[in-house]
């Protein structure tokens, strides 16, 4: 019988999910609205530790099974680089994300190469590389505010380059 912890929570030490191996339980994670979330420290096969939330772990459709390692071949040094490439499909892709009405709602796209599943990743990190340092200080801009994310149209910018560079500051294609 699994043993249960405070709140009802099933007790994961020891569970072997794919490559990760669970160890003890970490802290509560809050989310955006509000509720608090079980966590667990995970080794991977690969060496890593990892904190890993409850709910990824017990997934029955898509649990989480390794620390990043295996993304692609990826090393996970590149993890920032992923995000910002996964947000830019998203938000110009998918209605559910936050952005959609200001990317793919006003019909910004991402060219072909980058958006391959299998692919995409490996040609936009080739295009753009790595984020300058500090890394936190910078994200992903359009050089051109009115054109879609394409080479020569990308670039990793700073908070105030890229408040510099808003559609309201730029005429419209038809009036260049």
């Amino acid at each position: 019988m699994k043993k249960k912890l405070k709140g009802g929570l099933t007790n994961l030490r020891g569970l072997q999910v794919g490559d990760l191996t669970v160890l003890r339980k970490g802290p509560q994670q809050r989310t955006r609205k509000g509720r608090t979330r079980a966590q667990w420290y995970c080794q991977c096969d690969c060496g890593n530790t990892v904190l890993v939330a409850h709910n990824r772990l017990i997934d029955k459709v898509r649990p989480k099974t390794h620390c990043g390692c295996q993304r692609k071949g990826l090393p996970t040094l590149y993890n920032r680089e992923y995000h910002a490439w996964h947000s830019m499909i998203m938000r110009c892709y998918s209605k559910k994300h936050p952005g959609y009405k200001d990317y793919g709602g006003k019909g910004v796209t991402v060219c072909d190469e980058w958006r391959d599943p299998d692919t995409g990743f490996e040609a936009f990190f080739s295009y753009i590389g790595e984020k300058p340092k500090p890394k936190r200080l910078y994200s992903l801009d359009r050089k051109d505010p009115w054109g879609n994310y394409e080479p020569g149209n990308i670039r990793w910018a700073t908070d105030e380059e890229q408040a510099n560079n808003q559609r309201r500051h730029w005429l419209p294609p038809e009036e260049r």
